[in-house]
């Protein structure tokens, strides 16, 4: 899958060498209307391979229903913090450990500049 990226925050140092901050904070992963689909077959191990390799990761799921109910709302605030699912490092890769299908998927993405959020829904 390509995910599509959703919020972030950047750090960099330009042309001239000063510092700029870039923010872009958009809705939360469950407001989205269509995310990138991956059909899965059962619990399945899936590897995170970015255009640059990542310091670290974090992983949150919701089940289909928060999804549904968040839409109809046009609100997360209300769902919940989602449930927080174990990334490992393997072989210079991220994997996401036991996916399982009827789940939204945010995947916070880290690196020394800042961070950038992904998403996905399984079925």
């Amino acid at each position: 899958l390509m995910l599509p990226r959703g919020n972030y925050e950047w750090n960099y140092v330009d042309e001239n060498g000063e510092g700029q901050n870039i923010v872009a904070c958009g809705s939360h992963i469950l407001e989205s209307e269509e995310l990138s689909e991956a059909d899965l077959d059962g619990a399945t191990d899936l590897t995170l391979r970015p255009s640059r390799e990542m310091e670290s990761v974090e992983i949150t799921r919701w089940p289909e229903a928060d999804w549904a109910t968040a839409r109809e709302n046009k609100n997360a605030a209300d769902i919940g913090e989602g449930e927080k699912i174990e990334a490992v490092q393997e072989d210079g890769a991220w994997v996401i450990k036991g996916a399982e299908p009827g789940y939204v998927y945010l995947v916070t993405a880290h690196w020394t500049e800042g961070y950038v959020e992904f998403g996905f829904h399984t079925k």
